[in-house]
């Protein structure tokens, strides 16, 4: 085994050769000249563009636009994949983000969908972040000018895609929404708050998938076996998940005697007044507390060993896969998920999730083997929040994740079913998506099944 390599739990084998490690590929990336950015003839003369950020590795909107992209190009839909936010074609970021989300071999099937523009474009998939900030100008008359991607008449061959994190949807963004020829949406909840709002266009949705052969889906399930019971959570530290509610639940149920752990893997992000700006302020806030400092005094240091924070902005996929292995309970703390992909991993791995299921999260949790966080107020999000203007987040209070985490331990060993992975698999996805390819195509008058028999 390489030096560099990570430590493998069984299963992962497959993925991996002592000369495929990431550092191996990183070194790859930065001796040779880019292969995603090198100019070639399409391999077909026609196709569809799929617009979205997507060169930050560890963000949720980027992973989704890189899977969904992937799963059309399996499914045999030629695509190319472009960003509005940034140009790194040139200096190996856009490789490199696909070496860490990808296992090495199934890199041929990625390499495709940078290809460059087709001669004939049949339709647009637009991947919105939630805030929805470009919508007004992309539907704009005359914003889509000299330099445009999409034409304004081609805006009904065209697919708006988004993760909604809240239900309330002005009419100015149902408007522009009913200008697109169709909705895409990743969850039922939010196409409901879509229809609730009015939107006219077809609405479908079609889950964010897995990457192809994830190695999340190898994780042997992680049955308690005594010893140190560990909740697992992971996102970005921010209000919007509130890290900082359930720091204090941890800390207000259990005591050292309990032999519990809870682990943070946060990205850094953004702030709010009053909302610490780390999980280690976030802990000694909570032990000024008497009652907390009673059981855990008055220093972090007499709690390190129960709330380890992980505050690492990248974290491969594989580093990943073995901090879902180690835990045994997932907690999904969000207030607001568009869709949450780091709970359907907690999901994958066989973990019982205790979350606020609420939008996304609803979508695939199980309400027989997960614990539901319930909340019996709504508040506004904190001022400069990109939210419409009437958004509430749901608020549970912390004796609410206090008895959610208490009810998770107590189930402990308990068995926890097995989740059907099936319609998350990166070709289910693929299979939905070429329907849908297939429909915009028509609206221009071409049979997309047709051609590709050709």
């Amino acid at each position: 085994m390489s030096e560099t390599q990570p430590e493998l739990i069984p299963g992962l084998e497959e993925f991996w050769t002592p000369d495929e490690s990431m550092e191996g590929l990183e070194r790859e990336v930065r001796s040779k000249p880019p292969r995603f950015a090198t100019s070639r003839p399409a391999q077909y003369d026609y196709g569809f563009v799929y617009r979205g950020p997507f060169e930050t590795i560890s963000d949720g909107v980027c992973t989704a636009v890189r899977r969904n992209a992937c799963a059309l190009r399996r499914s045999g839909v030629p695509v190319f994949l472009q960003s509005p936010t940034h140009l790194h074609w040139n200096n190996g970021v856009v490789e490199r983000a696909y070496y860490s989300e990808l296992p090495f071999e199934v890199l041929a099937e990625v390499d495709h969908i940078t290809e460059p523009k087709h001669a004939r474009t049949l339709g647009w998939f637009e991947h919105f972040v939630p805030d929805l900030a470009k919508l007004i100008q992309l539907t704009e008359p005359g914003a889509l000018g000299a330099d445009a991607e999409i034409k304004p008449s081609m805006l009904k061959s065209t697919a708006a895609v988004v993760a909604l994190e809240h239900d309330v949807i002005p009419p100015s963004w149902i408007e522009r929404f009913n200008m697109f020829g169709r909705v895409i949406v990743p969850c039922h909840a939010n196409e409901e708050w879509l229809r609730a709002s009015g939107i006219q266009v077809p609405v479908h949705v079609v889950v964010h998938p897995l990457s192809l052969k994830d190695p999340i889906r190898r994780v042997p399930k992680a049955a308690f076996k005594g010893g140190t019971f560990c909740f697992l959570h992971v996102g970005k530290w921010e209000p919007r998940k509130n890290q900082h509610v359930l720091i204090g639940a941890f800390l207000r149920e259990f005591d050292p005697s309990d032999n519990v752990q809870l682990i943070l893997k946060c990205n850094p992000y953004w702030s709010a007044d009053g909302y610490p700006p780390t999980a280690q302020a976030s802990i000694d806030w909570w032990l000024k507390r008497p009652d907390i400092a009673k059981k855990w005094g008055e220093s972090w240091s007499t709690c390190r060993d129960a709330i380890v924070p992980i505050w690492k902005q990248q974290y491969t996929r594989e580093e990943m896969t073995l901090l879902y292995s180690k835990s045994h309970a997932y907690v999904q703390s969000g207030r607001s998920e568009g869709f949450d992909l780091c709970a359907l991993d907690a999901k994958i791995a066989g973990l019982r999730m205790v979350g606020v299921f609420w939008g996304g999260p609803s979508q695939f949790h199980t309400p027989e083997d997960d614990i539901q966080i319930g909340w019996t107020a709504r508040v506004i999000p904190p001022k400069g929040y990109q939210a419409p203007d009437g958004v509430l987040w749901p608020d549970p209070p912390v004796s609410f994740y206090a008895h959610a985490l208490r009810k998770a331990f107590d189930r402990r060993n308990e068995p926890v079913p097995s989740f059907d992975a099936k319609p998350y698999l990166i070709d289910s996805v693929g299979a939905q998506f070429r329907e849908i390819a297939t429909e915009m195509a028509a609206y221009v008058g071409v049979d997309l099944r047709e051609m590709q028999a050709k």
